[in-house]
């Protein structure tokens, strides 16, 4: 999730007239969901050992439903994205 925030400061830096399908109030959304990230990661990391590893498990869980259930439903690159095609018109 933080990683895809530093990678929207990046592209905001070096694209800043990109036509987007959706814009944010930019900059004080990302920057909020960046601390808050940072907190909630920094919290669980201290707060204890057991909450860690339930988190593990969450994802675990998360991963094993997308690789057996949740690819299925993956729409093709051409549907996804068509929507960027229109915005350029």
């Amino acid at each position: 999730y933080m990683l895809s925030l530093i990678s929207l400061f990046i592209l905001h830096s070096k694209e800043p007239n990109l036509k987007r399908p959706f814009k944010v109030w930019y900059p004080v959304v990302p920057v909020i969901s960046f601390l808050i990230g940072i907190f909630l990661t920094i919290s669980v990391i201290i707060s204890s050992v057991p909450a860690l590893k339930w988190a593990a498990l969450v994802y675990a869980i998360a991963i094993a439903y997308y690789f057996i259930w949740g690819n299925k439903n993956i729409r093709p690159f051409e549907e996804e994205f068509g929507v960027l095609d229109e915005l350029d018109a």
